[in-house]
């Protein structure tokens, strides 16, 4: 598989030209490595790259955030976290190996779900890399190295002949002031995993020539970039393959993986400190550190990495007793069965349409497994490899809620909320969403979060909606972070706070919700909780509004007709009012209205105006009343018109607006006291208590 290696840092120095040493910042890696992919090709070296740079930061005395094959709610979620850690001061590197491609300029790293139709879908779909670059200079860390291990050839096919992203490589990094940007080749080139087809090693060539550089003493990041290019020019060029790793370097400052040196400005005044030689970081150091990673950890494979590291170590009888001690909390957990991997093999088969594998695992939940019997709730809810049969799934649903399986409590709230094959009864979906929420489930905590915000099921409590809200956004729950942000922005059960919405909104907004990006955008539109930056909002505007975000496609709109934050465009305006109104918005109604009555942006229009007013004036938009009202227009017109009266303008009314209804708001309007249809209405009504 070729693959390319971009290795970014971004430097925020407190002062510039200080060199960095292990033994004096913390230290933070994020490192992820992705083959498992679904939808595009599968890799085979990306786990591998990645395990072997967190090795090696690890031996570097960096705590190591390591995962596996992550879809891009994971990968955002431990994006979020790993910048949290970093923030303040530390020194922290992120490193990907995965798929990653280029389209319009923008590098995308790929998640193991990613599913698109065409290039817009990457937006949602995909993550930003330019996004983790803005995130990691938000957190203030004292320097911050990104490396992007990515696959050269594009893994989508075309679609209707045309191609998603840029057919090979990633695009030349937009390198703000304090930046090291080195790809493993140059544009247009292919960098190699292996040598010939008798090469085993696991890594790629420049990941296996970048890992002796971390663990290089006194040797400076750029001259271990230079070094690691070398290297792999020539070996490159001894089997015919050219590779030149291209160097984009905007830093001004020293960063050693292992060693110390000492201030540049010390060097420079000839200080005789300055003449001192580079001193290794010290081994126990290393140890101190990666024991202090790991020390809390409930994974006994951290320990077990520990003792092949430190077989003598300081720590090795306590990592043996922690590993005992893990062990003995699996063998007295109950019904572990119900988690182990064997099940899940059981489940996926199942849903995959396996016969044999869906009567094992109706054996196991008639035998009381809670878990079982929940994953069969599910398949049986989505009619996943057999007939969807929502009626047998409540059955196990309510099976595994009795046994307190949180899956099932929740599985079950939510098919009393909306009254699916058992009689609607918010109260009692509210008891099964706390069972589940306090066992830990997010999705339980959302929805709980939810009925208290909304009074259903329960006595409306704003309080209590934070708290549940905040329980659930702590764990990563994207509506829930926006709904956070919402209670912050607005004050509700919460004392106001527009910076702490802002942060909510952006962790939502990251995870792709698309009513987070709108609010998140109209903050930054509006200054508030964030410095005002009207081009962030009409990007996050953009981001919503793809999504058909009705709100944020008409904010988008308004911008392109007034020119804030993007060029002025007004028949891009009329485009995304358009959208907007044609999903039934009203403010987006008249803007369009607004448009064709002044032939702006779209040719001049006085009977398509009166229609979009009237559309928004039905919904009790003042300033579309207003036009109508000026223009001696009546809402509703008399019966010889033309065009339809309430009967006939209500016949398509959407079904959150009852026909009956429509037609009662309209005959009620006094402009409309004359209109036959409205007369012959009310006096067969007079009973009806309109």
């Amino acid at each position: 598989m070729k693959k390319l290696l971009a290795i970014i840092l971004l430097f925020a120095l407190g002062q510039i030209g200080f060199a960095f040493s292990a033994t004096q910042e913390k230290r933070v890696a994020l490192v992820i490595g992705n083959d498992a992919y679904q939808g595009v090709t599968k890799l085979e070296k990306a786990v591998s790259d990645a395990k072997a740079i967190g090795e090696a930061l690890k031996k570097a005395g960096f705590e190591v955030l390591s995962y596996s094959n992550l879809d891009r709610r994971g990968m955002n979620q431990a994006i979020g976290t790993f910048t949290d850690k970093v923030a303040g001061g530390g020194v922290g590197v992120f490193f990907f190996a995965g798929h990653g491609v280029q389209a319009g300029g923008t590098n995308f790293l790929l998640p193991v779900d990613i599913k698109v139709k065409n290039e817009q879908d990457l937006l949602d779909e995909a993550v930003d890399m330019q996004r983790i670059l803005e995130r990691m200079s938000d957190a203030k860390a004292k320097l911050s190295l990104l490396v992007i291990d990515a696959c050269r050839d594009n893994p989508f096919k075309k679609v209707h002949g045309r191609s998603i992203g840029a057919t090979r490589g990633l695009a030349v990094p937009q390198a703000p002031s304090g930046t090291l940007v080195v790809y493993s080749a140059g544009i247009g080139q292919q960098a190699l995993d292996k040598l010939s087809d008798t090469d085993n090693n696991p890594n790629g060539l420049f990941t296996r020539e970048f890992l002796p550089a971390i663990a290089t003493p006194g040797l400076r990041i750029d001259e271990a970039v230079k070094k690691v290019r070398s290297s792999v020019i020539a070996k490159a060029k001894a089997v015919g393959h050219e590779q030149n790793p291209a160097i984009y370097d905007q830093t001004d400052g020293d960063f050693y993986f292992v060693g110390s040196a000492v201030p540049s400005s010390a060097a420079k005044t000839g200080n005789s400190t300055a003449q001192q030689t580079v001193q290794s970081v010290d081994p126990m150091a290393i140890e101190m550190s990666f024991w202090d990673s790991i020390k809390s950890s409930s994974d006994p494979e951290d320990f077990q990495e520990y003792l092949r590291q430190y077989p003598r170590g300081k720590f090795s009888g306590l990592a043996n007793n922690r590993l005992r001690a893990l062990s003995r909390q699996v063998e007295n957990s109950p019904r572990q069965s119900g988690q182990n991997a064997s099940l899940v093999d059981l489940v996926e088969k199942a849903k995959n349409g396996d016969s044999a594998a869906l009567k094992d695992l109706n054996r196991l939940a008639g035998k009381g497994d809670a878990t079982a019997q929940a994953k069969l709730g599910s398949i049986y809810a989505y009619g996943w490899g057999v007939a969807k049969d929502e009626a047998e799934a409540v059955k196990w649903f309510r099976k595994s809620a009795n046994s307190g399986n949180a899956e099932g409590q929740f599985s079950i709230g939510w098919f009393y909320e909306t009254g699916r094959e058992v009689t609607k009864d918010e109260a009692v979906a509210s008891k099964w969403y706390r069972k589940s929420a306090d066992q830990g489930l997010d999705r339980a905590q959302y929805r709980l979060g939810l009925m208290y915000e909304l009074g259903r099921g329960v006595v409306k409590d704003e309080a209590d909606a934070f708290k549940w809200y905040r329980k659930a956004a702590d764990q990563g729950h994207a509506s829930a972070q926006t709904n956070l942000g919402w209670l912050y922005e607005k004050g509700l059960g919460i004392a106001k706070n527009e910076t702490e919405a802002v942060k909510w909104y952006r962790k939502g907004a990251d995870q792709g919700v698309a009513r987070a990006q709108n609010n998140l955008g109209w903050m930054y539109e509006s200054g508030r909780g964030v410095a005002k930056d009207e081009a962030e909002a009409v990007r996050l505007y953009r981001q919503a509004a793809d999504q058909g975000h009705a709100i944020a496609q008409n904010n988008l709109g308004r911008m392109f007709e007034t020119g804030k934050g993007t060029a002025r465009n007004e028949a891009e305006a009329v485009n995304w009012y358009r959208k907007s109104a044609e999903q039934d918005n009203a403010p987006a109604q008249y803007n369009l209205g607004r448009m064709y009555k002044a032939g702006r942006g779209i040719a001049r229009d006085e009977s398509e105006a009166v229609r979009w007013y009237r559309k928004a004036a039905e919904k009790g938009h003042k300033a579309a009343m207003d036009a109508l009202s000026a223009a001696n227009i009546s809402l509703v017109h008399s019966a010889s018109s033309n065009e339809p009266g309430p009967k006939e303008f209500c016949a398509d009314r959407p079904n959150f607006i009852s026909k009956g209804i429509c037609e009662r708001r309209e005959c009620e309007k006094p402009r409309n006291a004359k209109n036959p249809y409205c007369e012959q209405y009310r006096q067969t009504s007079t009973q009806q208590n309109w």
